[in-house]
C-alpha cells in the first residue's frame, strides 16, 4: 500500500463528533454544547451541532474556565436554550458534570404535567431520571460527578443502561434551561445546580440504541 495515499485518505476523513457517536443521525441532534475547551465564554454558548440555532442566552451566567467548562453557583446561575422538548418521552439528553454539591437539576423543564430533567443527588441517595411526569426512575447510589442520560423511557449512567424504565406522562414541556430546571415559567428557585458542566446535548428522538457510544465518546475528554 502507498503509505502517503493511506495517510491522505485518513486525514481527509472527518472525525465523528461526540454527540453523534455510534451513528446518531445529525438531524436528530437539536443542540450540543461543549464549554470545556471553548476559547471563551461567548464561544461556549454556541450550539456546535447547529451554530446560530438555539445558541444559549445567559440571564445569569455561570463562571467559565476552558479546563472545566461552566461552573454554576447553585443560587442564581442558569442558561436558556430556547428549546421546547416534545411530549410523551419523545426526546433524549446527555450530560457530563462534576463536583456537584447540592440537590439541584443540571438541566430541565417542567410544565406541571411533563418533566424533562435529572436529579443526580437527592434525599434518598439516588439519581432520579425524569422524562415524563414527576415520578421518574430513582436508582442508587447518588452521583456527584459523571455522565448521565435519558432516552425515551430509559436511563443511563456512565455508559451503562439502568434497570427499569421511567414513568411516562403527557404534556408539552417548556424551554429547557441549563443550570436549573425551568419550572412553570420561571427558574426553579430550589432547583439551581451547584457544580460544573463540560458537555450537554439534546435530541428530538429516543437515542437509546446510541446512548452508550455517545457517553463513551464524551468520557475520554
Amino acid at each position: 500500500m502507498d503509505i502517503r495515499r493511506f495517510v491522505t485518505q485518513i486525514a481527509g476523513k472527518k472525525a465523528i463528533p461526540w454527540y453523534l457517536a455510534g451513528g446518531v443521525p445529525a438531524a436528530n441532534c437539536v443542540a450540543a454544547y461543549k464549554p470545556i475547551g471553548a476559547i471563551d465564554i461567548a464561544a461556549s454558548y454556541i450550539n456546535i451541532a447547529n451554530p446560530g440555532t438555539y445558541d444559549l442566552t445567559a440571564p445569569s451566567p455561570p463562571a467559565f474556565d476552558a479546563a472545566v467548562g461552566w461552573t454554576f453557583d447553585g443560587i442564581a446561575n442558569y442558561l436558556v436554550t430556547g428549546i421546547t422538548n416534545g411530549a410523551a418521552q419523545s426526546w433524549s439528553a446527555v450530560i457530563k458534570f462534576a463536583s456537584m454539591t447540592n440537590n439541584g437539576r443540571p438541566f430541565g423543564s417542567y410544565d406541571g404535567g411533563y418533566g424533562f430533567f435529572i436529579i443526580p443527588d437527592n434525599a434518598g441517595n439516588a439519581v432520579t431520571y425524569i422524562n415524563g411526569g414527576n415520578t421518574g426512575l430513582a436508582k442508587t447510589p447518588k452521583l456527584l460527578s459523571g455522565t448521565l442520560g435519558i432516552a425515551g423511557a430509559n436511563a443511563f449512567r456512565n455508559s451503562m443502561q439502568e434497570a427499569g424504565t421511567i414513568t411516562a406522562a403527557a404534556g408539552s414541556g417548556r424551554s429547557i434551561y441549563i443550570g436549573c430546571m425551568h419550572y412553570l415559567g420561571t427558574p426553579g428557585t430550589v432547583n439551581f445546580f451547584a457544580g460544573s458542566i463540560s458537555h450537554i446535548a439534546f435530541y428530538n428522538t429516543d437515542i437509546t440504541a446510541y446512548m452508550p457510544r455517545v457517553m463513551e465518546s464524551i468520557n475520554p475528554t
